[in-house]
């Protein structure tokens, strides 16, 4: 698990297996190449981005 910041130390405390980069095999990280993620917070709240295999942002829609 590769815990790039406060952010990712605290889930990979709490999470068992983190998710492999289905482009490289490896442990997803904070990043912009295929398969990276990346995220933003205000302290209340997070949005989660991925980056697709052609290299475009994909974010998870959710209703609540």
């Amino acid at each position: 698990m590769k815990a790039d910041s406060a952010f990712g130390r605290y889930v990979a405390q709490r999470l068992v297996l983190w998710p492999l980069n289905p482009f490289t095999g490896e442990e997803m990280h904070a990043g912009n190449k295929p398969g990276d993620f990346y995220y933003a917070t205000d302290g209340r709240s997070f949005t989660l981005t991925a980056v697709s295999s052609n290299g475009s942002s994909v974010s998870p829609s959710l209703s609540l």
